[in-house]
């Protein structure tokens, strides 16, 4: 069996426009990317719940974090 690489949260956020800047960003590397927190946070923003995080595997940490320091998250 192959080993699988492990998830990784590369960005934390709570704005809105953040998000959408960073979905687009990430699409545009063609850096596959998993959100947490994101649908919850639109419907009950609680403390604690409006983080929204972006996750990516292992192998593309660096990759995401060029990202990340292109559009000044970073």
């Amino acid at each position: 069996m192959a080993e699988q690489e492990r998830i990784v949260t590369v960005y934390e956020t709570e704005l809105i426009e953040k998000v959408a800047m960073l979905r687009m960003a990430l699409d545009d590397a063609a850096i596959p990317y998993m959100t947490a927190n994101d649908v919850v946070s639109t419907i009950l923003p609680t403390d604690g719940m409006a983080v929204i995080r972006f996750q990516v595997l292992e192998g593309d940490v660096e990759r995401a974090q060029e990202v990340l320091r292109e559009l000044g998250f970073a």
